[in-house]
């Protein structure tokens, strides 16, 4: 509605900012979860092999006074929605069954 009638968008009418601030809220809360347990598992292990293991780990290895947690979090976020967005392109292209049925 806000399109057409571009005085309403202000008021967010079918809750789309709504629904989206309570979303990125979830997300962010879950992300933040594994953030703090890859923090406390490395603070626990003393292990010399500081090798990254997952994205996680290499992003909080890189971890500075200009790359701090809030970035990290914006980063997995993004890197979260485009792997969701190419699965959702493989599930309803039907790439993913094309090697199913060759056989």
């Amino acid at each position: 509605m806000g399109d057409y009638l571009p005085f309403l968008q202000r008021l967010d009418p079918q809750g789309v900012i709504r629904n989206t601030t309570i979303y990125m809220e979830r997300l962010f809360g879950i992300l933040d979860k594994f953030i703090e347990d890859r923090l406390a598992e490395r603070g626990k292990t003393k292990d010399i092999n500081n090798d990254p293991k997952d994205l996680l780990d290499a992003l909080l290895g890189m971890r500075s006074d200009e790359f701090t947690l809030t970035d990290i979090r914006g980063y997995l976020s993004v890197t979260h929605l485009i792997f969701s967005w190419v699965g959702y392109f493989l599930i309803t292209t039907g790439i993913n069954n094309a090697k199913d049925n060759s056989g």
